[in-house]
């Protein structure tokens, strides 16, 4: 009875903490009656829906740490409002004319808002920054953060430029493009309150856990796009683990697919190891969500 109630009284909490950091993120937009396009592709976009993942594993990180609730939800939006940046401008280069099972920013507003969302997004991510009331070196966390964004961009070059001479041939090439486009704003949600509570030597972990992570979260999300594409008539699934493993012939790319995003899981829950209990816990409960995920 005790650990149903500990269990109910914690998912009341990540409730609670889900609406502010929403609430948080919606606020960058202050204008209900989207009088201008940007304003409107803003609420568009968020109001569409997506799992925050990145929002609510930095805010528990951050707690776990014991930054204040207001810093963590201020920390917490830094990797998400990224990512939806990254999803705005992805969607165009991609062409990409629908998200969420709603028409893309570029293909609603046009491909100038889609930019300007994307831009704004960033700028708002930057501008978290300046709003984090503990004391901490907000140098060497805005020094971090631009590292990593200039990983993820490199990172979309290359798959660009990839996915433009159709020249992505082995497993490989796959990993190093989803470590450099998907890893860094995972290891932000852990790496950003590490380096506010002065934890540095935990760094290095932190990025080899999710760097793991991401890994396995883009398998399956691979695996759920090309089971979807393959419902659709006249629809050709992207470029992504399934395909390419087709590519090379591997037999039951699916169930191959899957058993390489839970080897990536246990390798990140290795690595979790070397974080702080707290940090640990908190990992340990994600990689079981994802696992539930994985048939």
């Amino acid at each position: 009875m005790l650990t149903k109630n500990i269990e109910n009284l914690t998912e009341l909490k990540t409730n609670y903490a889900c609406s502010l950091i929403e609430e948080r993120l919606m606020s960058f937009c202050k204008d209900n009656y989207c009088q201008t396009t940007l304003e409107a592709s803003f609420q568009n976009h968020f109001r569409s829906g997506g799992e925050r993942i990145r929002a609510k594993l930095s805010y528990q990180f951050s707690k776990s740490l014991g930054l204040s609730v207001a810093d963590s939800i201020t920390i917490g939006c830094i990797p998400e409002l990224f990512h939806n940046a990254s999803l705005v401008h992805d969607d165009l280069q991609d062409l990409d004319e629908e998200r969420r099972g709603s028409e893309t920013i570029w293909k609603k507003y046009g491909s100038d808002a889609a930019i300007c969302l994307g831009d704004f997004l960033i700028s708002a991510a930057y501008s978290c920054f300046g709003d984090l009331k503990e004391n901490m070196n907000i140098n060497k966390l805005i020094k971090y953060t631009h590292g990593n964004i200039a990983e993820l961009i490199h990172g979309q070059i290359t798959d660009l430029n990839q996915d433009k001479n159709q020249s992505l041939k082995n497993i490989l090439a796959y990993e190093n493009i989803v470590e450099r486009k998907t890893g860094p704003l995972f290891s932000m949600t852990l790496a950003l309150p590490l380096l506010a509570k002065n934890r540095d030597d935990c760094v290095a972990s932190a990025e080899e856990v999710f760097k793991n992570f991401a890994l396995s979260y883009q398998i399956i999300d691979d695996i759920k796009d090309f089971k979807k594409d393959q419902a659709k008539i006249g629809v050709k699934s992207g470029v992504n683990i399934i395909t390419l493993l087709q590519k090379n012939n591997v037999s039951y790319p699916l169930q191959v697919a899957s058993k390489k995003s839970l080897k990536h899981l246990e390798k990140s829950l290795d690595a979790s190891s070397r974080l702080p209990l707290n940090c640990q816990n908190i990992i340990e409960n994600e990689i079981n969500n994802i696992k539930a995920l994985i048939v």
